[in-house]
């Protein structure tokens, strides 16, 4: 590992020593498993954005016409009450 400075907001820094404490680990090891899963995410989100631009633009893509259809089913008061 390779030590580093970096200046957090002390909004931040206060709920990492959170986490660090109430999962008895050391500052260091959550705030290198969080700055790895953010990576891990923006590459991930980045593979994704790329993919759907590129199914637009060979046309495959679900009509809004559906998109809506779906919007209406996933969002009544049953559907709501079952993902909670």
């Amino acid at each position: 590992m390779t030590p580093t400075t970096i200046e957090l907001p002390d909004d931040v820094l206060l709920r990492a020593r959170d986490l660090a404490s109430r999962t008895n680990r050391r500052l260091e090891e959550v705030l290198a498993e969080a700055v790895a899963q953010g990576l891990d995410y923006d590459r991930w989100f980045r593979v994704e954005v790329e993919d759907a631009l590129r199914s637009t633009a060979a046309g495959r893509f679900v009509p809004p016409e559906e998109v809506a259809a779906m919007w209406d089913r996933l969002t009544t008061p049953e559907a709501m009450a079952e993902a909670e």
